[in-house]
C-alpha cells in the first residue's frame, strides 16, 4: 500500500484539519445533486484553494487536485500528488484504469444465460428499515434500496464477475457486487472509501 499523503485528520466545527508534506491544511467539502466542491487552506501561507465541479461525486479529482495546489502553495516538490492518489486507489479498483476498464465493460460485456437472474430476490436492507428488492429486467438488474429512509430505484448493467454498474442517481457510475458466501448473500457497493455491505439475504 502506496504510504499516505494525508496524516492526523481531525474535525471541529465544520472544519478538518490535517497534515500534508508536514504542514497543517484546513478544508471542508461536499457534495450537492450536480455539484462537487471543497476549500483548502494553507495557514503557513495565508492562502488557499477553492474547487468547484459542475458534477456529482467528483471527490477524487477534488482531492487531487487541492493537494497539488498546496503543494504548490507551500513551494514543495518531488511527490507526485496524483500518482500517489493513483496507486492508493487502485488497492480499492478505483484507479482511473479500473474505472475505465469497467466503463467499457458496462457498454460491451454480455451476460451469460441465468448470471442475471440469480442474484434477484429480497435482501433486508442495512441502512433503511424497508427492504432491498433486487429485480431481473432482460440482461440488467433493478435495485431498489435506499439509506436512512432515502429510498432510489437504479438500474444495473453487468460488468462480469458478479458486479454491475449503476445507470441512474444517486448511484450513476458506482459499481454494485453481488456476493454468495455459504447460505448468506451480500449486496455490496464498491466506493473509493472502501467496500460498504447496503443489504444482505440468508444466513
Amino acid at each position: 500500500m502506496p504510504a499516505t499523503l494525508v496524516t492526523d485528520e481531525q474535525y471541529g466545527l465544520y472544519w478538518g484539519t490535517e497534515k500534508f508534506l508536514g504542514q497543517t491544511l484546513v478544508q471542508h467539502g461536499g457534495n450537492a445533486t450536480g455539484m462537487t466542491s471543497n476549500v483548502t487552506l494553507v495557514p503557513q501561507r495565508r492562502s488557499g484553494v477553492v474547487i468547484l465541479a459542475n458534477a456529482e461525486g467528483a471527490n477524487f479529482f477534488m482531492e487531487a487536485m487541492r493537494l497539488h495546489v498546496a503543494q504548490i502553495l507551500l513551494g514543495q516538490s518531488g511527490t507526485d500528488v496524483n500518482a500517489t492518489l493513483q496507486a492508493q486507489l487502485k488497492v480499492l479498483g478505483q484507479d482511473n484504469v479500473s474505472v475505465e476498464a469497467d466503463r467499457l465493460a458496462a457498454h460491451t460485456y454480455k451476460a451469460k444465460p441465468g448470471e442475471v437472474e440469480a442474484w434477484a430476490g429480497t435482501y433486508t436492507s442495512l441502512g433503511d428499515p424497508k427492504p432491498t428488492h433486487v429485480t431481473a429486467v432482460g440482461d440488467t438488474l433493478k435495485l431498489d434500496s435506499g439509506f436512512q429512509s432515502i429510498r432510489f430505484t437504479v438500474t444495473l448493467l453487468p460488468l462480469g464477475h458478479d458486479r454491475f454498474m449503476a445507470t441512474s442517481q444517486p448511484l450513476t457510475g458506482m459499481v454494485i457486487q453481488f456476493v454468495q458466501k455459504d447460505a448468506k448473500r451480500s449486496v455490496i457497493l464498491e466506493s473509493q472509501l472502501g467496500t460498504m455491505p447496503i443489504a444482505e439475504a440468508g444466513k
